[in-house]
């Protein structure tokens, strides 16, 4: 497709957008599908071709919302106030910062918060939660949630959890 752009002369005034559906499990926590809140079925493919932009990969946080604002942004178009995301422009030209620092995802009774580090998911205001370290556990296999040594770490997720959650209810 982006050699038939530069072919017909298309690709100088083009944006590319390569989005994927989010993850599947085959088994992994006795889920087959992908309707949960665990990190594989959070996490979608996502690649953005952009006219004068230098192809660079980023490890930013971005949430689907936020494609729309940025297509907007990069178009020249207003992003309308209804809208929820936030542009990542900055990220063409700088794709070591930082975007957000955490994503929020809801499904079902279940609201995920993801920071680079820690996927923390409460059910039922709480009432059941799940608490996973990526960098030491990248497979979700051991919940520590209710370990005492991670109370620090569940209070912050809280309060993500809950700014996210105030975000995403204006809308």
């Amino acid at each position: 497709m982006l050699a038939e752009l530069d072919k017909l002369g298309l690709a100088q005034n083009t944006i590319v957008v390569l989005w994927g559906d989010h993850g599947w499990h085959l088994g992994e926590h006795n889920f087959w599908g992908k309707h949960n809140t665990m990190h594989l079925s959070l996490r979608v493919p996502l690649i953005i071709r952009v006219p004068g932009k230098i192809p660079a990969v980023t490890k930013a946080l971005v949430e689907t919302s936020d494609i729309f604002p940025t297509l907007c942004t990069l178009a020249a178009l207003k992003v309308p106030p209804t809208v929820q995301g936030r542009t990542f422009t900055n990220l063409f030209d700088q794709p070591e910062a930082a975007f957000r620092d955490c994503a929020h995802s809801r499904f079902g009774g279940g609201e995920a918060i993801v920071t680079e580090n820690l996927t923390y998911t409460s059910y039922s205001n709480d009432k059941t939660r799940m608490l996973y370290n990526l960098r030491v556990d990248p497979q979700e296999n051991s919940n520590v949630a209710n370990e005492a040594r991670h109370a620090e770490d569940i209070a912050a997720m809280k309060k993500l959890l809950e700014q996210r959650k105030a975000e995403a209810d204006k809308f």
